[in-house]
């Protein structure tokens, strides 16, 4: 029966006007497809919203990290200020232009009592020879400075400056 209305052997042609009915979907198959229509549009929503949580959180917490380091930097600019004033102070006074030495580093020393972030105090001459080094004994021999370009810097301007981590001749310390 069936097979000979499909395929004639006489006309060897396929009738394609009979089709296998389609079988109807289950309940459970449409309401799969709801609930993934559901889903799709909601999970994406929820995408969206977590990465613009995120973004305003990380804008935020930069924003913070941003506010502390200006603060520190602040402080540590204030900090330079302040050294750097009472060096000046140091420097300009009276007994340093007698040329009395001695009396100098006893000035110097009360100085460093009073700083107890500064490490140690030296005294260079224009040559750049250490005159005294309160790290070291008054009556120790002296080396030389040991980075000459920042002792020329001062020198040369007048004015502070900082220099670059070194290690000491006299402290072997940085």
């Amino acid at each position: 029966g069936n097979f000979y209305n499909l395929y004639s052997p006489a006309t060897a042609t396929l009738d394609c006007s009979m089709s296998r009915p389609r079988r109807p979907r289950s309940i459970r198959a449409h309401l799969i497809g709801l609930l993934l229509a559901g889903l799709v549009p909601v999970a994406a929503f929820a995408a969206v919203l977590l990465l613009q949580l995120w973004v305003g959180q990380r804008d935020e917490v930069r924003a913070q990290h941003e506010g502390a380091v200006d603060a520190l930097a602040t402080v540590v600019e204030r900090e330079l200020e302040g050294g750097i004033r009472r060096l000046e102070s140091l420097g300009s006074s009276p007994i340093l232009r007698t040329g009395a030495i001695d009396e100098y580093r006893a000035l110097a020393q009360n100085f460093l009592a009073l700083s107890p972030d500064w490490e140690n105090i030296v005294l260079l001459d224009l040559a750049g020879r250490q005159l005294f080094n309160l790290a070291a004994p008054a009556e120790r021999a002296l080396p030389p400075a040991t980075d000459r370009a920042y002792a020329r810097a001062i020198i040369d301007t007048g004015r502070p400056a900082g220099s670059d981590v070194c290690v000491g001749a006299v402290t072997g310390k940085a």
